[in-house]
Order: C-alpha cells, then sequence, then structure tokens
C-alpha cells in the first residue's frame, strides 16, 4: 500500500512542472485592427461578456459556436480580457501577443507607429517570458502567447516598424 501512495506521489508531483522561463527579443509590433483587445473596453462591458460566458450552456451550441464559446471561456477563466498586452514581432517574423502587467504596460504606451514610422525607428523589447497557447475562435488552430514575468530592456533603435 505505501508503495502505491509513493508512485501516485511521485507521478503527481511529476505532472505537475513548472513553465519555463525564457528570455525573447523583438521588435514591438503594431496592429491596424485588433480583434483580440479588450482589456482596455468599459468594465460593464467586460462583465457582460463574463456573466454571458458564465450563463451559457455548451452543451445546446453548434459545433462554430463551440469554438467561439471555448475562446472566450478560456479567456474568462484565465482573466485574459483584463490583461494589457503588446505585440512582438520575433526574429523568425512570427507575431506573438506578450501579456503584461498594468505597470509593464504602461511603459510602451509611449510608442505610436506613425512616430516610429516616421522616425524610420523601431522598438527593440527583450523580456522574460513563460510561454502558453489560447484558441482562436476564427481558426482551426491555437496561438502560441507569452506571460510577460520581467521586462529586461525597451529600446528604442534605427530600423522599420511593422
Amino acid at each position: 500500500m505505501r508503495l502505491i501512495i509513493y508512485i501516485f506521489s511521485v507521478s503527481i508531483f511529476c505532472s505537475c512542472e513548472r513553465d519555463k522561463e525564457k528570455v525573447v527579443e523583438g521588435d514591438l509590433y503594431f496592429k491596424l485592427f485588433d480583434m483580440e483587445r479588450y482589456f482596455d473596453a468599459p468594465d460593464s462591458m467586460l462583465a457582460s461578456i463574463e456573466n454571458g460566458v458564465s450563463r451559457i450552456n455548451r452543451d445546446t451550441l453548434n459545433r462554430q459556436d463551440r469554438k467561439i464559446y471555448d475562446a472566450f471561456k478560456f479567456m474568462v477563466d484565465n482573466d485574459l480580457f483584463r490583461r494589457p498586452y503588446v505585440r512582438l514581432r520575433l526574429d523568425n517574423e512570427d507575431i506573438r501577443i506578450l501579456l503584461l502587467d498594468s505597470s509593464d504596460y504602461r511603459q510602451f504606451t509611449k510608442y505610436r507607429w506613425p512616430d516610429l514610422s516616421r522616425n524610420k525607428e523601431k522598438v527593440r523589447v527583450k523580456v522574460t517570458v513563460t510561454e502558453f497557447e489560447y484558441p482562436l475562435f476564427w481558426m482551426k488552430k491555437t496561438e502560441t502567447a507569452y506571460n510577460g514575468l520581467k521586462v529586461l530592456s525597451i529600446d528604442k533603435v534605427e530600423g522599420e516598424t511593422h
């Protein structure tokens, strides 16, 4: 019996591996129309979405509506509607969402695409992150995003802002 308890305990401990932290670098990326941007919406709208998601019975939805529901449920469960973020264009040209806390996000609010583009500048970002996958309701896949743990540097340099 003690052997069974030991094996069970070890398997639980091993399955709870911590997310691996890593350092990523990329350029601040701007998107003209952002379908995923909810954090700066009025609280009343966010509360309405969160309440609506909690009241829906997933079993009554068709397949397409379930994808939309699953994406919104994931965002509600992980408090992603209220988390500010920026987009990073990595050196391999992949675009990733970088979730930030409010104080880190404020460091990015002074940068505007028209100003950077006109001055032929870009913003280079280095940050410690963990990765996570989130569902995209308009596509049949998930997307990788970063949870920003610590901003290491934000530098305005010469170059093209995308």
